[in-house]
């Protein structure tokens, strides 16, 4: 509106009014006539709130439509449009006249002022113009502008459409026109959490995508296809439980996988359960086993492998019962039958079995592991095996001695503790050996615990002290030979206490010695000192006293020399 103010200001002052005011009104009936929606006319006009609205095939729409008219003017009659080129011509059909629309259009304004349609469940033929009119008594006005409704329906894509469990997985979904909607997912028709998701074998299946409170408009369904090696793995007998000796059973294995598990293989556990000793029995989906023996007796089991992996079935046991006619002992023997400690050990089971059998061992009634191994003293005793599942029919036992040098050496004292000076002790030693120790020899160390002195004091399974003295006190050992080697026990030490007159005994002894070795040096000396005193005095010369001054000098000499000396 300034730009007109300043124009006709502009306008008036050139002079040129008229012409302006002709070309203005050129302007302004232009602009309202290329407005979009709008149709202007004496007060007539029409308004489209969105004239190019775009919605889900399917769904329904709203065109909100608003129309004015003069004062004193009563509208009589309203109607909507569908516009189409029929013979070459742009013609008008109103709604009503069109099949198609029966039923499935509602018109939501009224003859005052709202012109509002709705479009229920679109269908392709829908998209088009429309255009709405208006009737008055004196006048019938009809739209410039239009409507163009456009369909779109949504479009369901998945990345990668083929992917191996564990993968990453995308869902996309779009639509031929913005849609300000969320997107909610379904897969087989059930709903989808996430859009994005790493593959699991269950989430193989097709998806479809829908605008949220629209989803009965979806789009057509896409396949996700997910890759995985065989898993649960099941293996079933056709006749489960026991079966007896000559029947049949057909054992079958069945498993999941993508793409399907193309090989098939048979085995059955030579060892007791969690042992890794298989056996291959056989191969394809299905294992017959026509004419059963007890050797058929075992824990089977199936592999299924596809060009992904493979995975094995659980364990099934198949136990076959012997007739009383058939029912005959295994052999068992045990190779060699005497061995020394850590040396090789076999034991082998023999059966009236035709196939390989699981054989299960027994050492002394109680079961055993292995078959093969190195023997410990704890293995000798009596061995016997039998086949798996018929544990009741065991082969006689067969005998395993190991050989071993003494070990476990042990020292025991009759009465332990500190022992009275003139008292008796024995002294035992016991040792496991095989053969038995046939040597013991004892030992009592003359140094300090651990030190290489030692004294033999022995020999015989039993040390005897009749009549102890301090002397015997010290640490006493055993050595236990066999042919095998020999093993010494740990040391005992032995304490024999002194009477209390061998104190006393000592106690003088130990003063004699003290005035020996400090007092009696002492005397000694004394005595010597004593002596050379006497021995100087008895060499010292006598002088005489001599009166006159004419001996001074001389007496004053002899005085001198008698101090010097």
């Amino acid at each position: 509106m300034v730009v007109i103010v300043v124009y006709i200001m502009y306008s008036v002052l050139e002079g040129f009014v008229l012409m302006w005011f002709l070309k203005m009104t050129v302007v302004m009936l232009l602009i309202l006539i290329m407005s979009p929606g709008v149709v202007v006319g004496d007060g007539f006009s029409v308004t489209f709130e969105n004239p190019n609205p775009c919605a889900l095939r399917g769904s329904s729409v709203e065109f909100r439509c608003s129309y004015e008219y003069p004062d004193g003017e009563v509208v009589n009659k309203t109607s909507w449009s569908k516009g189409a080129t029929k013979d070459g011509r742009w013609t008008r059909t109103e709604l009503s006249s069109l099949p198609s629309y029966q039923s499935r259009v509602e018109y939501l304004g009224d003859q005052q002022h709202n012109c509002s349609l709705a479009i229920y469940d679109l269908q392709d033929n829908d998209t088009g113009y429309y255009y709405f009119r208006f009737d008055t008594h004196d006048y019938g006005w009809r739209s410039k502008g239009s409507v163009y409704l456009s369909l779109a329906e949504p479009t369901a894509s998945v990345y990668p459409e083929s992917v191996r469990a564990g993968g990453n997985v995308t869902l996309t979904c779009k639509t031929s026109c913005t849609l300000p909607a969320t997107i909610v997912w379904f897969r087989d028709g059930q709903p989808v959490d996430k859009a994005e998701f790493q593959a699991r074998a269950e989430d193989a299946g097709n998806y479809s995508c829908a605008v949220e409170g629209q989803e009965s408009v979806r789009s057509d369904p896409v396949a996700l296809d997910v890759l995985y090696p065989p898993v649960s793995v099941l293996v079933e007998a056709s006749a489960p439980g026991s079966l007896a000796e000559g029947s049949s059973v057909n054992l079958s294995c069945s498993s999941a996988a993508n793409p399907a598990a193309d090989s098939y293989t048979w085995f059955r556990r030579t060892g007791s359960p969690g042992s890794s000793s298989l056996l291959q029995v056989g191969s394809g989906q299905m294992l017959s086993l026509p004419s059963l023996e007890p050797c058929h007796t075992g824990h089977y089991l199936c592999q299924a492998r596809n060009p992904l992996g493979e995975n094995n079935s659980t364990e099934l046991l198949l136990l076959v019962e012997m007739t009383e006619m058939n029912r005959s002992e295994p052999t068992a023997s045990v190779y060699p039958e005497s061995v020394r400690a850590g040396g090789n050990v076999t034991l082998t089971c023999k059966t009236s079995c035709t196939l390989p059998a699981t054989i299960v061992w027994f050492r002394d009634g109680q079961p055993v592991d292995k078959a093969e191994f190195q023997a410990r003293a704890e293995d000798a005793g009596n061995y016997s095996c039998a086949v798996e599942g018929q544990e009741s029919v065991r082969s006689d036992p067969v005998a395993l001695d190991v050989l071993y040098p003494p070990v476990s050496v042990l020292v025991e004292a009759s009465a332990p503790g500190s022992l009275a000076e003139g008292s008796s002790v024995n002294l035992s030693c016991s040792s496991a050996a095989n053969p038995a120790a046939d040597s013991y020899t004892w030992f009592r160390r003359t140094g300090s615990p651990g030190s290489s002195s030692l004294l033999q004091v022995g020999s015989g399974q039993m040390l005897s002290l009749p009549s102890l003295e301090p002397s015997h006190t010290g640490h006493y050992l055993c050595q236990a030979r066999n042919p095998l080697g020999e093993n010494n026990s740990t040391e005992l030490l032995l304490l024999v206490e002194m009477t209390e007159t061998d104190r006393l005994i000592i106690l003088v002894g130990i003063g004699v010695k003290v005035f020996a070795v400090l007092v009696l040096p002492v005397v000694m000396a004394w005595a010597w000192r004593k002596d050379s005193a006497a021995d100087k005095e008895e060499s010292s010369p006598t002088y005489e006293s001599i009166s006159g001054s004419k001996c001074y000098g001389q007496d004053s000499r002899v005085i001198e020399e008698e101090t010097t000396v």
